[in-house]
């Protein structure tokens, strides 16, 4: 990886070819610069050529002035001034303040993959300043899809993810070398939602019902609650694969679908549209790990202090949820995006009722996942929820008393 200033940049011959990873510090302020630059991330090398200012993300907008880019320090070597190298003394010093700013910049991405109460407390633990008070400093990385947040996972773009359970266990299946370390949601907490003339689950046999995609935990509530009330999927009614809640609406008012499941608070604008909840999952008491904490293995074995570190502040944002109502409704407002106060309170109270002190993973809540992925992966059908979890760090904070510091009680 490589360091190189805005002056050196601009006399080096630039080629096409890039190379993942560097950083471009813009040369402002002499050393000061180096530590409180804008930083471009990304110019790239492939045999020693530099393509600078470009990446995936594209050049460096106005708007991102300020904003201060994570990543890994090194030498410069390679690269060339028009009559001469690039001094080895300028590179150290520039790396070694490099460094230093790291002490003050964003440590690290912290990925969550759904904008819904069932992963607040990454945004509570941020908003609160948890991790801050652990010694961690994230930037929080929304990923909209579970599958893609996972490979963000697995690739070393993050070392910690706010996802469902089944793209964990999924991915562990095909070789993935990851952990499920909390279960923060272990239960389904959709509703089912359908067109105004259905009023019974079991109407909706010979109709369509829309889901996110197949492979998400909705797919898989959607399975669970037709065979609770004895329709089996595929026969009985179909499942349409359509996308996000607002896609499953659009496609009930024309009449595509009859049927969806959504979380609090969607379902509250489908009853203010005129459609009907006729069944709440969660009060059905149907296990599953919809929301979990997941790390790569390598994580758990070297950076153990991280992981626990981390493990305090999300066990603490969990107190700052259940003890101060009237601020996490604030945080909600913010990341939810809404300013209807019945909606932001029904998701609270969702989640309020929903999640433990403790955040385990409930192995019924696991053995759904797998009996859910055992339609598709085969290897699901043998294997045991105890070997995607590990609860060490948390048992040992658990143990060190902790938590009976944090509530002031015996548990």
């Amino acid at each position: 990886m490589k360091i190189i200033t805005n002056a050196v940049v601009s006399n080096l011959t630039l080629s096409k070819c890039v190379r993942k990873g560097g950083f471009v510090i813009p040369a402002k302020a002499g050393i000061q610069g180096l530590a409180e630059a804008d930083w471009m991330p990304a110019p790239r090398f492939r045999g020693g050529r530099l393509c600078a200012g470009m990446t995936e993300r594209g050049r460096i907008s106005q708007q991102e002035k300020g904003k201060r880019w994570s990543g890994f320090p090194c030498l410069l070597t390679g690269a060339r001034r028009p009559g001469g190298r690039v001094s080895g003394l300028a590179s150290v010093i520039a790396s070694l303040w490099l460094l230093a700013s790291f002490a003050h910049a964003r440590d690290m991405h912290i990925v969550y993959s759904s904008i819904t109460a069932s992963q607040s407390v990454a945004w509570v633990a941020q908003e609160a300043g948890m991790y801050q008070k652990h010694g961690i400093k994230p930037e929080l990385v929304f990923v909209s899809s579970g599958s893609r947040a996972m490979s963000a996972l697995i690739s070393g773009e993050t070392p910690l993810l706010f996802s469902a359970g089944s793209p964990a266990v999924s991915a562990a299946l095909g070789g993935a070398k990851i952990k499920i370390v909390m279960g923060l949601l272990n239960v389904f907490p959709y509703y089912v939602v359908s067109s105004k003339g259905i009023t019974q689950v079991e109407q909706l046999r010979g109709k369509r019902i829309g889901i996110s995609r197949f492979g998400s935990s909705g797919h898989a509530a959607a399975v669970y609650a037709l065979r609770k009330f004895n329709l089996e999927p595929g026969r009985d009614a179909a499942l349409i694969q359509i996308g996000g809640g607002a896609e499953r609406l659009a496609a009930m008012q024309s009449n595509a679908i009859q049927a969806t499941l959504l979380t609090s608070p969607q379902q509250l604008l489908a009853k203010k549209l005129g459609y009907n909840v006729i069944a709440d999952l969660g009060q059905l008491g149907i296990p599953f790990l919809h929301s979990a904490v997941i790390t790569r293995e390598e994580v758990i074995k070297q950076q153990p202090e991280l992981l626990a570190n981390f493990s305090r502040a999300v066990l603490e944002g969990i107190h700052f949820l259940k003890t101060k109502p009237q601020e996490t409704l604030k945080i909600f407002r913010k990341y939810l995006r809404t300013d209807d106060m019945e909606a932001l309170q029904d998701s609270y109270d969702e989640y309020i009722r929903q999640i433990g002190k403790v955040p385990y993973v409930d192995a019924k809540a696991m053995q759904t996942v797998l009996h859910t992925l055992g339609e598709s992966q085969p290897a699901a059908q043998k294997a045991k929820p105890e070997q995607f979890v590990d609860h060490s760090v948390l048992q040992k904070i658990e143990r060190s008393g902790f938590m009976e510091k944090l509530y002031g009680e015996k548990r």
